[in-house]
């Protein structure tokens, strides 16, 4: 039986009709063979050939249906007229794409499955020729969709003159943390980023994750969190504790009577977090089953994600499985991959991974970048890294109480460090009031070292 949604294809073959843009993205995300429908990937092969510059006919059905067959340009005006105008075209084309990419996969799998099934069957013995030409399909399969990605410097500089031609603050393409002065420090991230938060026990890594994926929810940006250490029920009550402003112990341990005595503030915390658009995704976890969870959420949501948050890095399952002799290599190669997925999704993803001890050791115990575990791993794959620092941890006389350093120690930008309000018992990061930020400048900045 045919594995495909003529629906979804009508739909992204509809978007490219009424925005060249997305004809482009459609091009760029797709394959001919996405096409489960014959008459529909001749339409995607016209797209093509007008956005490839082999024809100069209009992308409209009157030019699409000079270059296809009758069946097909009768097919482009249904089209047109069924979602050309209908569609919310810059939500639907990538999620579509995303889509028929995984249609077209199954239909894959299931024929080449056939094959070796057909080929261990028929006869005794099978040829080595035979196994090799079964190996060559698989190879193929892997090469296929990776065409080049070569453009001009003129391309290149006419988008760039576009996008600061059309600058925005809020620009959707840079993703706000929540948090004020970060942004100010740093910038806004943008969306094909790779973040790395890093951190000893107890920093409270984890609670900046969390927070920062509740605020680009709560901007209305899906998330997805990946909990990897948590189960996603410790994760949810992180989440709820500092909205219904209940202690994340009374959540996460009890006892029955402080419930009680904050049940009325819990029951509106979650009606006040209901709805916000945040997935999460349990252990176990492969780099893969992230892949294909942020997929299908962006299918879901019909839009683009806002971030991708996964806690923690070191218990993604490729790396839990690898021997130790491999694992850097490994560890590479995820941290690779999630930079990749960023890309892809055009979301940025955010991994929260643990320091070794050799911070504690010094007499400053406030992180640098060798202090990542293998940190050549992962430090060279983050466009960005992000050190928390408590000093009241160390010191509790220290003047610094309730106060955290999120030190910057790499940035395609400004690095150095921010200070925010950490409330432990909530538990929540937050800017700190200006009174605050001046003091702790002024007993830090004195120097001139950060």
């Amino acid at each position: 039986s045919p594995i495909y949604d003529p629906d979804k294809e009508i739909r992204i073959l509809g978007t490219a009709f009424f925005s060249r843009e997305c004809a482009e993205t459609m091009v760029r995300e797709c394959e001919p063979d996405d096409f489960g429908d014959e008459l529909n990937r001749e339409l995607f092969l016209a797209f093509e050939r007008i956005i490839g510059g082999q024809s100069d006919a209009p992308m409209d059905p009157i030019g699409i249906g000079s270059l296809v067959s009758p069946a097909a340009a009768l097919r482009a005006w249904e089209i047109r007229d069924l979602w050309g105008e209908a569609t919310s075209v810059a939500d639907t084309t990538r999620w579509a794409a995303g889509y028929l990419r995984q249609a077209s996969e199954k239909r894959w799998l299931r024929d080449i499955g056939l094959e070796f099934l057909q080929a261990g069957t028929s006869r005794d013995t099978l040829a080595e020729d035979d196994l090799a030409a079964l190996r060559q399909k698989v190879l193929d399969h892997q090469m296929r969709g990776k065409r080049s990605r070569t453009v001009s410097l003129n391309e290149v500089l006419t988008k760039v003159h576009e996008e600061l031609c059309n600058w925005q603050d809020d620009d959707p393409r840079r993703v706000s943390s929540g948090f004020r002065d970060l942004d100010q420090r740093v910038g806004a991230t943008p969306n094909t980023w790779l973040i790395l938060i890093a951190a000893r026990p107890s920093m409270g890594k984890t609670v900046l994750a969390t927070n920062i994926a509740y605020n680009i929810a709560a901007a209305g940006a899906p998330v997805l969190i990946v909990t990897l250490e948590m189960s996603v029920y410790e994760i949810g009550k992180t989440v709820l504790a500092p909205i219904a402003n209940v202690p994340g112990k009374v959540l996460q341990q009890g006892p029955q009577a402080e419930i009680e005595r904050h049940l009325q503030a819990i029951t509106k915390g979650i009606s006040d977090v209901w709805g916000v658009p945040i997935t999460m995704l349990g252990a176990p976890a492969s780099l893969a089953d992230i892949r294909r969870a942020a997929q299908d959420m962006m299918a879901a949501q019909g839009r683009q994600l806002g971030a991708v948050i996964v806690d923690r890095v070191e218990y993604v399952q490729d790396l839990q499985r690898s021997k130790a002799s491999e694992y850097r290599l490994m560890l590479g190669n995820v941290t690779a991959g999630f930079k990749q997925l960023a890309n892809e999704l055009e979301c940025p993803v955010f991994l929260v991974a643990e320091l070794n001890r050799e911070c504690e050791k010094r007499e400053d115990k406030r992180p640098r970048l060798s202090d990542i575990r293998e940190s050549g791993a992962l430090e060279e794959n983050a466009q960005r890294v992000i050190a928390l620092y408590r000093d009241d941890y160390y010191d509790p006389t220290s003047r610094d109480k309730g106060i955290t350093e999120l030190i910057v120690l790499k940035n395609k930008g400004p690095i150095g460090t921010v200070p925010v309000a950490f409330v432990d018992s909530y538990p929540r990061f937050a800017d700190l009031d200006p009174e605050s930020a001046a003091a702790w400048r002024a007993r830090h900045w004195s120097n001139g070292s950060r």
